[in-house]
């Protein structure tokens, strides 16, 4: 896919969203080490703002639906209100694995009666028990939160009743 995707004959352009800043920053640097002109490769998460390229991409995208960007990794930060209206943006990359964040990924991009080439990355067996142990550790730091916060709220109310 990386091949395809940096294939400087190609001229389309390529919105790739992941779920992770971590991968999503590791794609950039990867394929901007596989393109002729790094500039035409852009990321952005929810950190844009600290960013200047990141900043001005947003800017170019909320001001004229579109980016000069011929490559654009992001996270869920394009949400709802961005509107890409894009002619030659041809490839959308969707790593999600909800409904409502594949639906809004795709829904960035605004239909303009051309093909438009969707690409879902299917998750392995592995990543969702990956995504269970993580969701397993923090179940188990609320528990564990929880059983402070009772105590806590215990001590309160028996220092209101000595009064």
């Amino acid at each position: 896919m990386k091949k395809i995707i940096t294939d400087s004959s190609n001229a389309e352009k390529w919105l790739i969203f992941t779920d992770s800043i971590e991968a999503g920053k590791a794609l950039c640097n990867e394929i901007k080490e596989r393109v002729a002109n790094q500039t035409d490769v852009g990321y952005i998460d929810a950190k844009y703002a600290l960013d200047e390229d990141g900043q001005e991409i947003i800017d170019e995208i909320t001001k004229d639906n579109f980016t000069q960007k011929r490559i654009l990794i992001a996270t869920a930060v394009i949400d709802n209100v961005i509107s890409i209206k894009d002619e030659d943006l041809r490839n959308i990359v969707i790593m999600a694995d909800t409904e409502e964040s594949f639906v809004q990924m795709l829904g960035r991009k605004r239909p303009d009666g051309k093909n438009l080439n969707v690409y879902i990355c299917k998750r392995d067996k592995r990543y969702f028990e990956r995504r269970l142990r993580y969701v397993q550790q923090v179940l188990k730091f609320y528990d564990e939160q929880a059983v402070y916060l009772d105590q806590m709220f215990q001590d309160f109310s028996h220092k209101g009743d000595k009064g």
